[in-house]
């Protein structure tokens, strides 16, 4: 989902009678006296390019209107603050990192993580005819493992969850959200409860309720096998 998707359907959930044929009428008859060109609401024959274009027009106009301009000043950090969230409780979408070679200390050898790793899931092991799918590893620093050394030759894979970008106030409304749709289609729930609050309390812990208990059920699709499976051989520690 793009950034201005998410943020207009929040403006929808907290302010479900907003008139979006008003709000860009509004803005264009103040801006140069023009008519409206059509809007979200009117135009279903469009293409994705003019859908993009319209709902950064209307975000444009709503901030223009010193009665919801608090509310898109706001997105950035709410929604930033539900990446947090999101990236605690591992619902990113994991990333991985092969390695090869690393430092051999004893019987561990020490791999350097991605810029980018938030979290280690797993480490895994393929070589000589074997796989082994949760290799033990321990955190060295912030940004160090340590994993059993093998025998044999082989590559291990640290499967990890990635910090999310943060975005800005100036973040592009087309600026495409790295996340499933089936969680950024959340994310305007956890807005509505943070932004909300001090308008409705209760409306917006039912927003928060709404998006913690979406997120859950979606985490417990996640998952692996601790299992190991033999393909020739099982490989020994040294």
């Amino acid at each position: 989902m793009k950034l201005g998707e998410i943020k207009t359907e929040a403006m929808l959930l907290m302010f479900p009678d907003i008139n979006l044929t008003c709000a860009v009428e509004k803005w264009e008859q103040e801006a140069d006296g023009t008519s409206a060109k059509g809007t979200l609401s009117e135009n279903t024959d469009i293409s994705e390019s003019d859908y993009e274009n319209e709902i950064s027009e209307l975000l444009f106009a709503l901030s223009s209107d010193p009665n919801y301009l608090p509310y898109i000043n706001g997105m950035a950090g709410a929604i930033n603050r539900c990446f947090s969230y999101l990236e605690s409780h591992f619902l990113i979408p994991p990333r991985k990192a092969e390695f090869k070679d690393g430092k051999v200390t004893g019987d561990k050898i020490l791999f350097d993580l991605p810029d980018d790793a938030f979290c280690v899931g797993r480490v895994t092991f393929s070589g000589d005819g074997v796989y082994i799918g949760n290799v033990g590893f321990e955190y060295v620093g912030v940004k160090t493992v340590a994993v059993s050394k093998m025998r044999g030759e082989g590559t291990y894979t640290v499967i990890y969850t990635p910090y999310l970008e943060r975005i800005k106030r100036t973040t592009s409304d087309f600026y495409e959200i790295p996340l499933p749709d089936t969680t950024a289609s959340m994310i305007p729930y956890f807005i509505k409860g943070d932004l909300f609050a001090n308008d409705d309390d209760a409306e917006a812990a039912q927003a928060r309720e709404i998006f913690e208990n979406c997120i859950s059920v979606f985490a417990n699709y996640g998952g692996y096998s601790d299992m190991v499976e033999e393909t020739y051989s099982m490989g020994n520690l040294q």
